[in-house]
């Protein structure tokens, strides 16, 4: 993975931490007092986890680092389900239930795709991550402006500019690494036969050590039954010796 690649994935994951950590110091203000408010802290100490994991992958394996990608968008998305869904249970409404039935096939969709992103193409779960992340970005916008005309706790403005940058940085990450992919493909292809490659000499490495190894025992049991001299013996083992 390219170093330009790499900075973007840790910015975009160090606003995902900076986030969950905000919202569950937020959350923490409030007061945990109901069900919603324990799964949202829940879910932000998971998206924390995620990130760590994330960072680490980063320098890592890039197959592994689009799925961690995901893993903080398909969190959030868990947050307003579960909020949605207790929200729903008090009340009933339309608009509601239309943000539900679009977080549950997003979420399922991510699911998928972290499930299954080692054996399928890259451009799938980059798809479905800039898509969700373009989907959000309109649901937190109206959150946004609702929560404008209502009188609440700066440290809660801070948790959702964050969280507003963090969806778009998500967005530009996945349309970044989605124009990058074929740069995966090539990279991948490229390592299987240098492995390959590797695992080959090793082997022969190792064959050519053990038959010396051999050669070096049926040596000292024809220098101790006297079928050779000391000198003819020293001039082959330190040919032998080489070979190791």
């Amino acid at each position: 993975m390219s170093r330009s690649l790499r900075i973007l994935s840790c910015i975009y994951f160090f606003f995902a931490g900076a986030y969950a950590i905000l919202s569950i110091v937020s959350n923490a203000i409030n007061g945990v007092s109901s069900f919603a408010t324990i799964c949202t802290i829940s879910i932000n100490v998971l998206i924390i986890v995620s990130v760590v994991l994330g960072v680490y992958q980063t320098f890592r394996s890039v197959k592994k680092t689009i799925s961690y990608l995901l893993l903080p968008i398909f969190m959030i998305y868990a947050s307003l389900l579960a909020s949605n869904i207790i929200s729903l249970v008090l009340g009933y409404n339309v608009i509601l239930i239309v943000m539900l039935v679009f977080e549950v096939i997003f979420i399922i969709a991510m699911l998928i795709s972290i499930a299954v992103s080692k054996y399928i193409s890259h451009s799938i779960p980059l798809i479905v991550g800039a898509v969700s992340a373009g989907f959000l970005i309109g649901i937190v916008s109206l959150g946004f402006l609702g929560m404008l005309l209502l009188s609440v706790h700066p440290i809660v403005v801070v948790a959702y500019v964050f969280l507003y940058i963090l969806i778009i940085l998500a967005l530009i990450t996945f349309l970044v690494f989605f124009a990058k992919r074929k740069q995966f493909a090539e990279e991948t292809n490229q390592s299987a036969p240098l492995i390959m490659e590797k695992t080959e000499v090793n082997s022969s490495n190792s064959n050519s050590n053990n038959d010396a190894v051999t050669m070096l025992k049926e040596l000292k049991a024809l220098l101790d039954s006297g079928a050779i001299t000391q000198e003819e013996y020293e001039e082959k083992r330190k040919q032998y010796v080489d070979k190791l």
